[in-house]
């Protein structure tokens, strides 16, 4: 780390990157011909392919579960720092169940309430105002992606 810094440390750093990927490749190598090597019984590969699944279909069922908490999680900061934008006075039940369902479940969404948003969605009073708050946000949350997409795209015209 210090080397890479380094005007002169470029061999250096050649050289720790050369032997990692010499380590790596060894321990690849030796634990592949061990596996092939190996006598292998039904149970055992029955066992073996069962942690092999465990390995791949457990962090898959697991995201959405953790997206549900990121929703969540955005939702309930929202939620806490409205009063805030109210003169800390909580803003209607009926005006917080509109911000949950003008969400409409998508974390871009509820990450996208951000200083601009929180004070209008505080200052109202009605379900329909802060549903016509939240399509306004939606809007401009499609907006921003897109010209955000858009502008990382590179130019056509310019290959040409």
């Amino acid at each position: 780390m210090f080397a890479a810094r380094q005007e002169n440390g470029k061999p250096a750093v050649v050289f720790a990157n050369f032997v990692l990927v010499m380590i790596g490749i060894v321990l690849i190598v030796a634990t592949a011909v061990g596996v092939l090597n190996r006598e292998w019984t039904g149970a055992e590969v029955v066992g073996t392919g069962l942690i092999l699944a465990m390995s791949i279909w457990l962090p898959m069922a697991v995201l959405p579960f953790a997206y549900v908490v990121g929703v969540i999680s955005a939702l309930e900061t929202v939620l806490t720092l409205l009063p805030w934008h109210n003169d800390r006075v909580k803003p209607p039940l009926r005006v917080r169940f509109a911000v949950v369902l003008g969400i409409r479940g998508r974390l871009r969404y509820a990450r996208a309430i951000k200083l601009q948003w929180l004070p209008r969605l505080g200052q109202e009073s009605t379900f329909k105002g802060a549903m016509a708050t939240m399509r306004e946000l939606r809007a401009e949350a499609r907006a921003s992606r897109t010209a955000t997409h858009f502008a990382r795209q590179p130019d056509s015209d310019a290959r040409r």
